[in-house]
């Protein structure tokens, strides 16, 4: 870790990274999909793509959501922020 970088900081590249992760798996385009966005209702991602999204975070970035952080992950903005919780638990 880098001196006056905080635990395993959340860069904005992994913050971005992320936002990618969510446009592929779930085939969005980029305007599609903001902060507030909800994944179900407002960007039709199914139940299935959801999983998808949240394996794919976790392998990348070697994490394990707890099932109370899925659940929390209604948007990009909520997955970013259970993203940097994780982050600083390890």
């Amino acid at each position: 870790m880098l001196s006056g970088q905080g635990n395993a900081a959340v860069t904005e590249g992994k913050r971005d990274r992320v936002r990618e992760i969510v446009l592929e798996l779930a085939e969005l385009d980029d305007g599609a999909l903001d902060e507030t966005s909800r994944f179900v209702e407002d960007c039709g991602i199914d139940s299935m793509t959801l999983v998808e999204i949240v394996a794919a975070v976790e392998r990348e970035y070697a994490l394990v959501f707890e099932e109370d952080q899925i659940r929390r992950m209604v948007n990009l903005a909520a997955l970013r922020e259970v993203f940097a919780e994780a982050l600083a638990r390890r």
